[in-house]
């Protein structure tokens, strides 16, 4: 990537065109693109997990930048745009991680879908 776009700190434009979103952009960035659509992120934050499991905290996990995200949508007036606290995840062979589909409620994300389709 350093070859090819050079990195953040020295062609930032190229990053802030590039990525989908950008919470360092200041102003208005690509989730401008977002500003009419639904749009729900889930996440499981267990930061205990994190923590014991990754040893990680809340600043190295993806869940700072999408609420961000959200955030930013909800400013530009989108007010289909949601943070959801999914459930505690667990992959299909019962093991715990929070980056399992099993986070989301099922009814109630297919609620949100049906009410999206006129």
């Amino acid at each position: 990537m350093r070859k090819e776009i050079g990195t953040p700190s020295t062609h930032l434009i190229n990053y802030e065109t590039l990525s989908p979103f950008n919470k360092a952009t200041i102003g208005e960035g690509n989730e401008k693109y977002l500003k009419n659509v639904a749009v729900r992120v889930y996440h499981d934050l267990d930061v205990d997990w994190y923590l014991k499991n990754r040893r990680r905290s809340i600043y190295d996990c993806n869940f700072l930048a999408t609420s961000e995200l959200i955030n930013r949508l909800l400013l530009m007036g989108n007010d289909r745009a949601a943070f959801i606290a999914g459930k505690k995840g667990y992959r299909s062979n019962g093991m715990r991680h929070p980056h399992s589909w099993s986070i989301i409620d099922e009814p109630d994300f297919v609620a949100w879908i049906n009410g999206l389709i006129p």
